[in-house]
């Protein structure tokens, strides 16, 4: 992954460049060529900012993402995704990834699914309300969560393969009416919960 420091952005056939303490709550892709930016040209001589819902502080740089895919996509292992807002999202973990989230007391509303990575999750909530799918799941590898609200429509986590280790934290379902709920949805022959 290549990450470049300076918030720009291409629109038409201008680049504008955003002094850091302008660019504040705006979010900059720093992956040249993956086609998401400040600001999305929409062609009308207009453009649409996103907002910034997580950092990654990584040496003397942070790095801003529109969305905790983004950040997930292009995190380092070691390293931390802060999230910074609120953000309504389904969020799919690379297989081989190993980072922290630190929700820092913020809400995912949506899910995240980790088929195979390392990921400690800290200090916020997720609330799913899709009854097709779990608030949280791993197929494959590490998961540590501490101080994690999870409410769900569906199950609140669901450990298919791997190891969880929970320490804290509030694990619920919510009354909908699907064929069945667990707070907890323990399964696979290589699963270990503590």
């Amino acid at each position: 992954l290549c990450r470049t420091p300076e918030p720009a952005v291409q629109v038409g056939f201008h680049t504008v460049h955003v002094a850091a303490h302008h660019a504040d709550g705006l979010a900059v892709d720093h992956k040249p060529g993956a086609g998401k930016s400040l600001a999305v040209d929409n062609g009308d001589g207009t453009v649409t900012v996103k907002k910034i819902v997580a950092t990654i502080t990584s040496g003397r740089y942070t790095y801003n993402y529109a969305t905790l895919a983004d950040a997930a996509a292009d995190a380092y292992n070691g390293e931390t995704i802060v999230m910074v807002r609120d953000v309504t999202e389904v969020v799919q973990i690379p297989a081989g990834k190993s980072f922290t989230l630190d929700m820092n007391g913020k809400t995912l509303n949506g899910s995240i699914m980790a088929p195979d990575a390392d990921l400690t999750i800290v200090n916020g909530s997720i609330v799913n309300t899709d009854n097709r799918v779990s608030a949280l799941e791993i197929n494959a590898g590490n998961l540590d969560l501490t101080d994690v609200k999870i409410s769900s429509a569906r199950h609140a986590l669901r450990i298919e393969g791997g190891t969880a280790t929970i320490n804290g934290g509030i694990y619920k379902t919510a009354n909908t009416t699907v064929q069945s709920q667990h707070a907890l949805n323990v399964g696979g022959e290589s699963t270990t919960a503590t």
